[in-house]
C-alpha cells in the first residue's frame, strides 16, 4: 500500500465535506443509538466505497454508515469512518476527520486520517507513521510536506490524560480513568481521533476512551504503532472486531503504568459487540 491512493481517498472525502462544513442548512438525523449522522457522512462513505470497488474490487468493505460488503475469498478488508467527530463537524469545529484503514487477515496494516479543516493528514504505512501538511503554493499537490513522526517516551506522571468527552464512560469506567489521571498531570476533554494523532506526533499524552467501534479504532492502530506507541484494550489485549471498545494508547511506559489501574478497576466481563464481522 502506498500513500498515493490514500491521498486520493482523502482528497475525494475532503471535496465533499469542506464545501458543506459550517453550512446552516446541513442535514442532520438521529440514529437509533442516539448518535447523529449528516448527509455528508453518507456521501463521503459512498464516494470512498466507489473508489475501493473500482481499485480493489476483490476486497471487503466495512464502514460506519452502510452495509458491510463481504468478499468471501479475500484476506483484505477496508474499514471506513467517513466523518470521525460528527458532532465536531455539525458544530463547526475543525476537529473532525476522515479515516480509512486496510486490514489483512483482520490485522491493520495501513491507514490514513485526514483533518481537512486543519490541513493535516496522518498515515501509518509499512510500520512507520507520517504527518503530511499543506502547501498553499502547490495546489496540484497541496500535501507536499511530509515528516516521519515518533511517540515521546515518558512516564505517566508527565502525561495528560485525554478523551473526547465524559459521556462515553459509565460511572465505573470514569472512576478508572480518574484513578489513572490522579497519577498524571491532569485531564483534557476534547479531540476525537486528533488525540491519537497528536500522541503519535510526540505530544506527551495518554488517551483513554470507551465505547469505540472498529471503524473508530482500527485506523488509529498503524499510526500509533508506526510512531512507536502502543494501543490496546484496558486489559492489555490486541484490538479486534470483538473488542469491548475500551481503549488505552500512549508510549510503552505510560500505558504500562496506566494498565496497573485499569486492569484492577475495569469490569470483570466485557460483552462482545453486535457488529462482529464473521
Amino acid at each position: 500500500m502506498n500513500a498515493e491512493f490514500l491521498h486520493k481517498v482523502l482528497d475525494a472525502a475532503e471535496a465533499i465535506s469542506m464545501p458543506q462544513w459550517r453550512r446552516k442548512d446541513l442535514q442532520v438525523k438521529t440514529k437509533t443509538d442516539g448518535s447523529r449522522v449528516t448527509k455528508v457522512d453518507l456521501e463521503v462513505e459512498s464516494a470512498i466505497r466507489a473508489m475501493l470497488r473500482q481499485t480493489y474490487p476483490q476486497h471487503s468493505i466495512f464502514g460506519e454508515e452502510l452495509a458491510t460488503e463481504k468478499r468471501s475469498h479475500s484476506p483484505y478488508t477496508w474499514v471506513i469512518d467517513p466523518i470521525d467527530g460528527t458532532e465536531a463537524y455539525i458544530t463547526g469545529s475543525a476537529m473532525f476527520s476522515h479515516m480509512i484503514c486496510l486490514l489483512k487477515d483482520r490485522v491493520p496494516i495501513a491507514s490514513a486520517i485526514g483533518f481537512p479543516a486543519k490541513k493535516e493528514r496522518y498515515m501509518g504505512i509499512d510500520g512507520r507513521a507520517y504527518l503530511h501538511t499543506h502547501s498553499e503554493k502547490n495546489q496540484k499537490t497541496p500535501y507536499i510536506y511530509r515528516r516521519e513522526i515518533k511517540i515521546a517516551e515518558t512516564l505517566l506522571s508527565r502525561c495528560t490524560v485525554h478523551f473526547t468527552h465524559t459521556k462515553m464512560f459509565t460511572k465505573e469506567e470514569f472512576e478508572c480513568v480518574q484513578t489513572v489521571a490522579d497519577h498524571s498531570k491532569g485531564i483534557v476533554e476534547r479531540g476525537d481521533s486528533y488525540n491519537y494523532c497528536r500522541l503519535a506526533a510526540g505530544d506527551t499524552i495518554i488517551v483513554i476512551e470507551c465505547d469505540l467501534k472498529p471503524y473508530d479504532f482500527f485506523p488509529l492502530i498503524p499510526i500509533v504503532k508506526g510512531a512507536g506507541g502502543v494501543i490496546l484494550d484496558w486489559r492489555g489485549d490486541v484490538l479486534t472486531f470483538a473488542s469491548s471498545g475500551r481503549i488505552v494508547a500512549g508510549c510503552v511506559g505510560a500505558v504500562t503504568q496506566a494498565q496497573v489501574f485499569l486492569q484492577v478497576f475495569c469490569p470483570k466481563t466485557d460483552a462482545a459487540p453486535a457488529f462482529i464481522v464473521t
